[in-house]
């Protein structure tokens, strides 16, 4: 056994059970651990040679001991969680594709994996990366390539640079909180709807999917429907287009989409999904047709599938069919 280890055992043994601590001394204590786990990650970064690798050694083994120390002081106290809690979350990723990091507390970048997003944290992607963020709202917010934003709060997202789709998912959180996406020429907050932002450094715009975005640059207000997209430019040149809801402009928003959870869904359910993943209409033959949809119960997994590949496949476990798929729709019958 190490010598540092002997002396814990030693200690342990000898003054066996305390009371919890104050709450004061628990949270010096904590700061105190904090301290050295980041002094030991710093110390790590200076294995340069032999000679100082065994001056490192020595040291994590002082900060190890210092550590063992101060949770031996604070017996009963919880030093299992995170370093963020479940109360400082905000956000879950739901999931990444290739380069996707977020800002830690140091200012380096890292791999954002599945980390616990929380107030201020800053996200960015490369290129041909995305991320999809659920907000304890229900909010879904799906970040686009060569993207950098800031999660300011659940009701403000700053963004910088890239492009950011929000689905307000009213119908299915039951959320009526509204988000604003801030930029650096002004920001759109969204009505119960799916809306998209760019920022370039020439121009802003907005297009909306589904119900309606408000739109502030400046002193102007703009209120944009669903079917249309606004662009502002630097100089305050103002264009208004349609756009169909199965624009291109939509479809990076497929890369980072959650799996629909089948088991137990109902055929009518996951068809709606599909509709808000493709921009695609659903129309059924009839009312009957309709009407058994929200009847039919679906099982299994569609996990490793992209949202349009498992159309068909769902479909053939069913005794519906697709009369017709256009760009702009799918009819279903039976």
């Amino acid at each position: 056994m190490m010598k540092n280890e002997s002396q814990i055992a030693e200690l342990l043994q000898k003054v066996g059970a305390r009371a919890d601590p104050p709450t004061e001394l628990t949270s010096e204590i904590k700061a105190n651990v904090k301290l050295a786990w980041q002094d030991e990650v710093a110390m790590q970064a200076l294995k340069t040679n032999s000679l100082k690798r065994s001056s490192l050694k020595r040291k994590i083994g002082m900060t190890l001991f210092a550590i063992a120390a101060s949770l031996f002081i604070a017996v009963g106290m919880n030093m299992s969680d995170s370093p963020l809690n479940q109360a400082e979350t905000i956000a879950t990723v739901t999931k990444s594709v290739n380069q996707v990091e977020y800002k830690i507390e140091s200012g380096e970048w890292q791999n954002i994996g599945q980390t616990l997003i929380a107030a201020s944290y800053k996200i960015r992607t490369g290129s041909n990366s995305y991320t999809s963020l659920r907000l304890q709202n229900g909010m879904d917010v799906r970040v686009g390539e060569d993207t950098e934003i800031e999660i300011v709060n659940l009701d403000t997202i700053f963004l910088s640079t890239g492009t950011l789709y929000v689905d307000s998912n009213s119908t299915v959180s039951g959320s009526e909180t509204d988000i604003s996406i801030r930029t650096p020429f002004g920001q759109a907050v969204d009505i119960g709807t799916q809306f998209l932002v760019q920022v370039t450094p020439q121009q802003w715009r907005v297009q909306v999917r589904d119900g309606k975005v408000e739109m502030k640059d400046d002193n102007e207000v703009f209120l944009l429907e669903s079917g249309y997209r606004l662009e502002i430019s630097e100089s305050d040149t103002v264009t208004k287009s349609p756009i169909e809801s199965h624009d291109d402009s939509w479809q990076w928003i497929k890369n980072v989409s959650a799996p629909f959870q089948l088991e137990g869904a109902t055929l009518d359910h996951y068809l709606e999904w599909i509709s808000k993943e493709s921009g695609k209409k659903i129309k059924y033959r009839s009312e009957s047709a309709h009407e058994a949809a929200s009847k039919t119960i679906l099982h299994g997994s569609a996990t490793n599938l992209a949202s349009m590949d498992t159309l068909s496949n769902i479909i053939s476990t069913t005794d519906f069919i697709i009369i017709e798929s256009t760009q702009s729709s799918i009819v279903i019958d039976r």
